[in-house]
């Protein structure tokens, strides 16, 4: 039985227009510089524009100052992503925010944040691209997920519920848009403080 190179058989991403969220730091960071250096055209976004700013000029990309948690500023994000590509073939959502600790000694402030960017930020990036991935037949939606999402990690517990949430929302949403030709994934990684190289994750 001949062996098959997963690596070979995937589609080349040379000028394939990509736009990934949370792209000034970590796994974000990370996956665009991957992403660049296989020949994607990049729109990368984040509250963080100077650091952005400073990614986007090392690998060629279109830098956007976007907050995941506004819908109104992630609209604005995918139409400034279409100006500029002219399409968006992928959406790589990886912004998002950590918290551990003990639940009694947490600040239910610090969790309503985690949760609307985590969990709200995911949707609104989704729901923003879906239209014109809709309209073009086509396209990739992954959410940057965790082993937090598919097990509760008893030190992360509220990180650990907002990817739970992603895991259901990537389920339902991939069953929704099955037969649009649209697929949806929610890789987890296994380094969650990725400096560029070394990025892993399982399906």
């Amino acid at each position: 039985m001949k062996k098959v190179d997963m690596y070979q058989a995937t589609p080349s991403l040379v000028d394939k227009s990509i736009l990934v969220t949370g792209a000034s730091s970590g796994i974000g960071k990370a996956t665009a510089k991957l992403l660049a250096g296989n020949g994607a055209r990049l729109i990368v976004a984040a509250r963080s524009f100077d650091k952005l700013q400073s990614l986007a000029q090392e690998i060629d990309a279109f830098p956007v100052a976007c907050d995941v948690t506004s819908l109104d500023s992630v609209k604005k994000m995918v139409e400034a992503a279409i100006q500029h590509n002219g399409r968006i073939d992928a959406l790589f959502a990886s912004a998002g925010i950590y918290l551990s600790g003990d639940v009694a000694d947490g600040l239910p402030g610090d969790w309503s944040q985690l949760i609307d960017v985590n969990v709200k930020g995911v949707m609104n990036s989704v729901h923003a691209v879906l239209p014109a991935m809709l309209a073009q037949g086509s396209g990739d939606i992954l959410v940057c997920s965790s082993i937090s999402g598919h097990q509760a990690i008893h030190w992360e517990p509220v990180y650990s519920a907002s990817k739970h949430a992603v895991q259901s929302f990537v389920h339902g949403l991939r069953r929704q848009l099955l037969a649009k030709g649209i697929r949806v994934s929610g890789p987890c990684f296994r380094e969650p403080h990725c400096g560029g190289a070394g990025v892993g994750f399982r399906p």
